[in-house]
């Protein structure tokens, strides 16, 4: 199985959940970095995105016109 993310911070890495995002801001862009994380540091959310990631990802191996997508 193909590891998606490593638990293991490498030296200077920041972990997701300590990062401080501005909601001040009037952009749309913190409230997205706010779902993004807040998906991130919840479990359960997590594991069900990267689930769905790894069943869209295409496969070594196969050619572009192999790959079916099926929503």
């Amino acid at each position: 199985m193909r590891i998606v993310i490593s638990s293991q911070l490498d030296i200077g890495q920041v972990d997701i959940a300590s990062i401080v995002i501005d909601v001040s801001s009037r952009d749309d862009i913190p409230l997205t970095l706010l779902g993004l994380q807040h998906s991130y540091t919840t479990k359960y959310l997590k594991e069900a995105v990267f689930k769905i990631l790894q069943q869209v990802m295409p496969h070594k191996g196969k050619k572009d016109n192999d790959q079916t997508v099926s929503w």
